[in-house]
């Protein structure tokens, strides 16, 4: 027998033990990495069933809110004031006001009536981010008809509250677009008639879209720094006669009780003459508003309005 290379050994213990360190780091980094994996599994989880709660405890406050408004509805209506201040936010109640005046129903349930067999069928879906889709079915002649009002919620000093409703006139629209959150004071050119209408109304109109808590003295304070006393004079003489028939709000700057955001686009400026302009903007249908301005000093102002049917 030949005698046992001792160099030989050596290599050999060492590459075992090198193949065992290769072994060894590899089981060690699918270990890690199978950790890791599962760590953001769990964190995913965690993360949908965090925004599952969510959604399930906004829907929860529309629901509440939705089924005790409709039962006040069909028997003490006032009651309802006190639960709008409940689930509701201020600047939204406000715009409710508006748009009931110019729809002649409840905006809050598209309808002018409701009965009590409607509320079962009552459900709320959500939508996307924080919208949702609230709707019942009413059954008329047999035939099946579905309302739907898609609303917005925010968390307000921890509670969430519905702070926005869609108007009738958008249909089922949703999505923040439809509204500015945080709207831009929008500088007003004083120094050409055209300039002038263009951002004074852009400004106006800005303030009816951003939903300020503030907006009935603000839009005031536009008014007057920019109108004059005649035309002041008109604007409120328009408005006292719409509140003899019970409407409240009404703004003869925009002909109409509200504005929407979605309208701004279809806004156009034309003159007529060397004073008097028109300012035109399509609703559902076209809609035009006739302006004379006058120059004050250096600075133009609205002298007279006038709608035109």
């Amino acid at each position: 027998m030949e005698p046992i290379n001792n160099e030989a050994m050596k290599l050999k213990t060492i590459y075992l033990l090198f193949l065992c360190c290769i072994i060894l780091c590899a089981c060690t980094a699918c270990s890690g990495r199978k950790t890791i994996t599962e760590t953001r599994q769990t964190e995913v989880q965690a993360s949908v069933s965090e925004e599952d709660i969510t959604i399930q405890k906004a829907i929860h406050e529309i629901k509440d809110f939705y089924v005790a408004y409709t039962t006040n509805f069909l028997s003490d209506n006032s009651s309802n004031d006190s639960l709008m201040e409940k689930y509701l936010t201020q600047r939204l109640i406000a715009k409710v006001d508006r748009m009931s005046a110019a729809t002649d129903s409840d905006p809050i349930i598209r309808a002018q009536d409701f009965r009590e067999d409607l509320i079962e069928t009552l459900s709320v879906n959500h939508l996307d981010k924080n919208w949702y889709m609230v709707g019942y079915t009413w059954v008329f002649a047999g035939t099946a008809n579905y309302t739907n009002i898609p609303v917005r919620v925010n968390k307000t000093e921890g509670r969430y509250m519905i702070d926005y409703i869609t108007p009738a006139w958008n249909g089922s629209l949703y999505g923040d677009r439809l509204l500015f959150d945080n709207p831009v004071q929008q500088p007003i050119d004083t120094s050409s008639p055209l300039s002038f209408l263009k951002t004074f109304y852009a400004a106006y109109t800005m303030e009816y879209c951003g939903m300020s808590e503030e907006l009935i003295p603000q839009l005031a304070a536009l008014r007057a720094k920019y109108l004059t006393p005649n035309a002041l004079a008109q604007f409120e003489a328009k408005a006292n006669e719409y509140k003899l028939d019970g409407e409240m709000g009404y703004d003869l700057l925009i002909d109409y009780f509200d504005f929407d955001r979605l309208w701004l686009s279809s806004m156009t400026y034309t003159q007529l003459d060397k004073d008097t302009y028109q300012v035109c903007y399509t609703r559902w249908e076209p809609l035009t508003i006739v302006l004379k301005v006058t120059k004050q000093g250096k600075e133009y102002r609205i002298d007279s309005i006038k709608t035109k049917y």
